[in-house]
Parts: structure tokens; sequence; C-alpha cells
């Protein structure tokens, strides 16, 4: 289960934008006064932009020559129309977007849009067509098309072309801003609340165990793995593998995604399945007093005697996870993989355990190289030019060289909380897709933020560390969506949260001059001085803060230490 986890970390995406080419067609009869209806169209305003606004659109004559299956492809296609001043509508296929828009300029036509099964964006030949075309170039899709062709009825129409404008700050950011920070709040603090218990039984069977050193390590290995069998501690040799895996399945969804992202797809309903019957089984066992236990050897894959609610429990999250991939592309979707993806992201911050901050800092400040290179260095060496991520992150390439409204395989990558767009006029004309947020850019700076917060609980700092951090990562997804907002593009999230979590860390710790003890992490005492005073005193009456993780006995320490490795 573990190493599933890890596998869909390495899924990294964020917040994915772009800038939005769509634009809206309104259309009337041409002996009416108020506009009929409004259709979506996808443009390239490289061609020739289209007005900012309806009312600085001239009303133009629309002559519909697609309803003839014409492609416009051929001069000869536009004998017996007059196109002069028109907006031309042509069906797709046979030729390229610069063939069909320098003939229908030739025909003397403003604006051309082309008949398609697609809502793509057109595309140029090659740069140079660019400064030839003086026409806007669009598409529309088929069916808007033929709902065109009812609304007329045989009478001349005229309409209108102009920009879907959209405001730079979506109100969905809101709900995703609060998913994210309550999303690491609550895993910080579980994450350091159960690394703090095993550390107090850990002191609390070393001082029952006086003298015995051996016994002590052999008691505590059993008394712990009851409650640690679902956590692991990361070390240099798994941050190196996981970060080598990382690269390398990416790129495997860069060239492969039509087959990969099923894979994903199926990892990401048994692994959020899982998190989510962590997430509520200690909710479950609070309310529910049911304390049943399967019979024994009924089932012989358990290792012990599961209890029914348990049972119940799996099989009702199991099922939720189905449905959703049953369901994947239904417009209530979302709101199962948003669920989903919430336990997911607090169940790897209960399990995955940071030792100390020279680890963290690695992984953060690699994966934080990893999104700059994958976002803005690596349109450097794809043949297209765009972002391998982003491409991943969008549903892949389309064949069609046009955007990702329509990938080869209709499928997303789940890895992502998501919500629909909500700050639009005429809403539901356009297909203007998600906001998303990669779990990635919740689970890798949480991962800092469980750390922090269990070293507060150990060193007894009042939780300076865990607040500061939430507040950081806070204000690193303010700046994320601020940059989205003003480059109107994809944002790698960690190029803010890195910073933004990790400075204040380290300043804290300057400023209480714990620097060392965070660098090194506080290592669990291999050999308590225990006295017959001390065994009879609480566990949390031992000093911690005194511990010296230079003078440490390894060879006992790496037997009776579980959770935190030096």
């Amino acid at each position: 289960m573990l190493r599933l986890q890890f596998m869909l970390i390495a899924v990294v995406l964020w917040v994915t934008g772009g800038r939005c080419d769509l634009g809206l067609m309104s259309t009337k009869l041409e002996s009416q006064d108020e506009w009929k209806e409004s259709f979506c169209i996808a443009y390239n305003p490289q061609f020739q932009p289209i007005a900012k606004d309806k009312s600085t659109s001239p009303a133009l004559l629309v002559v519909d020559l697609s309803n003839a299956l014409m492609y416009g492809c051929f001069e000869s296609d536009y004998d017996g129309h007059d196109v002069t001043d028109a907006i031309v509508i042509v069906a797709r296929g046979l030729c390229t977007f610069s063939d069909k828009a320098q003939l229908a300029e030739k025909a003397r036509a403003k604006s051309l849009i082309v008949a398609s099964d697609d809502l793509i964006t057109p595309g140029a030949n090659q740069t140079s067509d660019l400064d030839k075309i003086n026409i806007s170039v669009s598409t529309m899709l088929w069916s808007d098309v033929k709902q065109l062709e009812k609304n007329g009825a045989g009478h001349p129409q005229v309409g209108v072309l102009y920009e879907l404008v959209l405001s730079r700050f979506d109100v969905n950011l809101v709900v995703i801003f609060l998913i994210a920070v309550s999303n690491i709040i609550i895993g910080g603090y579980w994450s350091g609340i159960a690394r703090q218990e095993k550390y107090e039984l850990y002191l609390k069977n070393a001082l029952s165990k006086q003298g015995n050193t051996q016994n002590n390590a052999v008691s505590e290995e059993g008394n712990t793995s009851n409650h640690n069998d679902d956590s692991v501690s990361l070390s240099y040799i798994a941050l190196a593998i996981g970060f080598v895996l990382v690269c390398g399945f990416l790129l495997l969804l860069y060239f492969f995604y039509s087959y990969l992202v099923y894979v994903v797809i199926a990892m990401f309903c048994i692994a959020t399945s899982i998190g989510l019957y962590y997430c509520l089984k200690p909710i479950l066992h609070r309310i529910c007093s049911w304390e049943g236990n399967l019979p024994e050897n009924r089932i012989p894959i358990f290792k012990t005697r599961p209890m029914y609610k348990d049972l119940i429990l799996l099989a009702l999250c199991c099922g939720l996870a189905v449905f959703w991939a049953v369901m994947r592309h239904a417009p209530f979707a979302w709101v199962i993989q948003d669920i989903l993806g919430y336990a997911f992201c607090i169940n790897v911050m209960r399990t995955v355990f940071v030792p100390n901050i020279k680890i963290c800092s690695i992984m953060l400040i690699m994966l934080f190289i990893y999104d700059i290179f994958f976002v803005f260095i690596s349109p450097l060496f794809t043949k297209d030019g765009k972002s391998i991520m982003v491409k991943v992150a969008t549903g892949g390439s389309d064949e069609s060289g046009g955007n990702s409204y329509s990938g080869k395989t209709q499928e997303m990558l789940p890895m992502v909380f998501a919500l629909p767009k909500m700050s639009i006029s005429d809403i539901g004309t356009c297909p203007l897709g998600m906001s998303l947020l990669g779990f990635g850019d919740v689970i890798i700076p949480g991962l800092l933020i469980c750390h922090n917060h269990a070293f507060d609980l150990r060193v007894k700092s009042r939780r300076a560390y865990y607040i500061t951090t939430c507040i950081g990562y806070g204000v690193g997804l303010l700046l994320t969506f601020v940059a989205l907002a003003l480059m109107e593009t994809g944002q790698p999230a960690l190029l803010y949260l890195v910073p933004c979590t990790l400075i204040p860390t380290f300043a804290l710790g300057l400023f209480r001059k714990e620097v060392k003890l965070l660098w090194n992490g506080v290592p669990y005492e291999s050999k308590p001085a225990v006295s017959d005073q001390a065994a009879s005193a609480p566990a949390m009456a031992i000093n911690t803060g005194s511990i010296d993780s230079g003078n440490s006995d390894t060879s006992i320490e790496s037997e009776t230490r579980v959770l935190i490795s030096k």
C-alpha cells in the first residue's frame, strides 16, 4: 500500500491554467432587433483578434457553407456565394486552417469559422501565415452549427464575434484554498499527534525495563509494530530513488499518456479508497460500539480477526472509488474525486514521516527544481515548444495540434483537486474546464508541516513551528493564485510554496536557537537513565529537550527507533 502511495505521489501536478482563447458568436435574424442566441467559438488571436466585447463588434452577415459540406479548400467552393464582409462557415477537413483562411480572405470574407467535432484552437501551417492572413479564424462545434441553421430556418442571419472575458480571479479558487489549507492543517496535526504517541509509548516501555537493554529493544519493536505497521520513514536512498521515479514516470506519461492514464486511474481508486478507510475508521470506532469480529480462521488471508464494522466501512470506501471510476465523466464526478483525494492526502501525511529538516529540505528543493524545469525549461526540448508537465496535467497532447479541450483519450489524470470555473458570463456556453490543484502541492509541503508539528511536541514549543508553516503555506498558495491571474498561464505551485514554508521554519529555528536540533532531528533516547524513582514517574517527566543527538548508541537505536532514523 505504501509503495502505491509513493507511485501516486510521483504524479505531481499543480494549478493548471492557460490563455483561454474562447469567444462567443451571438446571432439573430437580420430583421430582428435583439440577439437570439450565443454560441461558443475557439479562435487563434495570432491570426486576427476579435472584438473585446459585444458592443464594439460589427454585425456581419452569416453565410453557412458547411451545410453543403463545403470545406473551403478550393476557390470554386465560393462560386455563387457572396461572402463579402461576412462570417463564412465551412466544414473541417481536406486542407489546413491556413489554406481555408487564405481562400476565405481572397473571397473577401471578414471572418472564417470552421465547423468541427472538437472545439480546438486553429493552428497555422507556419509562422509566416500569421502575418499573411488578416481575418479571424475560429472553430465551432457541429452541434452548434446545426442549431444555428435551425434558428435561421432559411432566413438571413447576422452575427457578432467577441471575446469571452474571464475574471482574473475565479470564485472557485477560494474553495480550492480552503480545501488545501484545511487538508494540511488536519494532516499535519494528526501526524504530529501520532508520532508523539509512539514516542511516549517508547519512553513508557523503556522505563518499564530497568537495566535490561536487550529486552527493552525487543519489547519496543513488538509494541510499536502493532501501532505503526502502516507508516514509513523517508531516508536518503528512498528520496533519491523516488525522485528518479518521479521524473521517469512523468516522461513516460508524456510519451505514452493514452495507455498509462488508465494505470494511474486504477492506482487512484485503490489508494484513495484505502486512504478514505483509514480516515473514517477512528470516527466509526467512536460512534459505533459494535465489537463483533470475524470468526477465527474463516478467512486465512487475515492475520487477525477484523471487526465486521471495519469490513463494511472498507467495502463502502472501495464502492465509492469504483463508482467514481465508472462515472468519472459525469458532471458531478469532481465532487467524489475531491472527497477521495482529500482523504488520500491526509492518509499520506499520517503515514509518511520525515525524520529531520535535512531530508525534508533536500526533498523540497529537489521538487522545487523539478517543477521549474518541467514547466519553464522543458519547452526548449519539445517539438511544439510546450511544457511537458502542462501537457500531462491537461490530458496529453492533441493530434490535431489544438488545445486540450479534446485529447485523444478524453481522460484526465485524477491526481488533482478539481472545481469547475464559476466567474463567467453566458455561463454554460463554453466548456471552460476546471481549476486544478495537484495533490503533490498539498502532500509535499504537508510533510514539512507534519515534521514541524511532531518537533513542536518533542521540544514543547507550543506548536510554534506548526502554526508558522501553516500560515506560510497559505501565503504561498495565495501567491500562486496571484501569479496565475497576472501571467494567465499555468503555475508550478511549489515555486511559491517551498520558500514560503521552508524559510519561515529556519527563521523560527534561528530565533529559538534550535536550528541544529531541527537539522539533525530529535532522536529517540537509546539508553534512558532509569532509576527506581524515575521508573515510577510518568513517562512525560523525562526532559526530552536535553537529548544529545551525537551521543546515542546507534546499534541499539536502530532496533528501537521505528519512526525517526538518523
